[in-house]
């Protein structure tokens, strides 16, 4: 299979949207490289060029919600499979994540220090790398959340970083799904090379479809749209006292994201925040 490669020239501010933004049209995982430039890897298929239309007319946007990704220069290269399986090696390294998580890639051999937790992973064309900042505030958040023994629902789980993550900080259960078939395949190869088949389950489904109601968190670093609108399930979803962490926004929909967690029955309790992008926590009451 041959690759395109598509190179968007951005602005240090805008980086981390635009790397958003190309995973939801299917790259996948995104480097980083000077410039500062996002890199992304798109099938050569008679699909192409209606993604690449779409990323540009997502790129057109963002302005209107006050990050201007200029220049937005986009550079097509055509790659083969061998050449891009060797860039995604050559550019993906460890990634401390905070005092107690790194994610380290699967073929590298890194050795944690005493008590770190290191979370190994083969990306492949999975979302979460570690590259991102939602998902290193989301790792960063569970670790406060996560005490030892909880169950965990991990919604759009891509790579399966967060159901691992969580699984490592002491999660007793961990339900991972997404509605992406080459996500799940890659999500259960990861928690198998882990060695944590006994704790976290990998399934095909949409959102919270099938999923059961004894959780104590309910996990999902998706989009804006996708987290409002998932709110009233992981409220049912969830134990009395149980926690809705939510990433996938940037600040600018940090408002109406919260707004509808609240709407759901949710307390917030917590938010945190890299690079114009938030995570946010909402507690449903110990009564309900």
């Amino acid at each position: 299979m041959r690759w395109i490669k598509i190179s968007i020239h951005t602005n240090e501010t805008a980086l981390g949207a635009v790397a958003a933004l190309m995973e939801s049209h299917g790259t996948g995982g995104t480097l980083f490289e000077d410039g500062p430039r996002a890199i992304g890897y798109l099938p050569a298929d008679d699909r192409f060029e209606t993604k690449l239309d779409n990323l540009r007319g997502e790129l057109a946007k963002m302005p209107e919600v006050g990050l201007d990704p200029a220049p937005a220069g986009i550079t097509l290269t055509f790659v083969d499979d061998d050449d891009w399986a060797t860039a995604w090696r050559e550019h993906y390294k460890p990634i401390r994540i905070s005092d107690r998580l790194t994610i380290a890639p699967t073929w590298c051999a890194y050795e944690g220090a005493p008590g770190e937790l290191v979370i190994r992973l083969d990306p492949g064309m999975a979302f979460g790398t570690g590259g991102h900042p939602t998902t290193r505030i989301c790792l960063r958040a569970l670790q406060e959340i996560v005490r030892g023994g909880e169950t965990v629902a991990d919604v759009g789980t891509g790579s399966a970083v967060l159901a691992i993550g969580a699984a490592l900080l002491g999660a007793s259960r961990v339900d991972a799904s997404d509605a992406d078939p080459v996500a799940v395949k890659v999500a259960r190869a990861n928690v198998e090379e882990s060695g944590l088949s006994e704790i976290i389950s990998v399934r095909e489904a949409d959102r919270l479809e099938g999923a059961g109601n004894d959780y104590d968190i309910v996990v999902a670093n998706i989009l804006p749209n996708v987290v409002r609108g998932l709110a009233p399930a992981a409220f049912r979803a969830l134990r009395p006292g149980g926690a809705y962490l939510v990433s996938g926004l940037t600040l600018p929909h940090e408002p109406d994201v919260t707004e509808a967690i609240e709407d759901a029955g949710f307390t917030m309790e917590g938010r945190w925040e890299e690079d114009q992008w938030a995570a946010l926590c909402g507690r449903k009451p110990s009564g309900d």
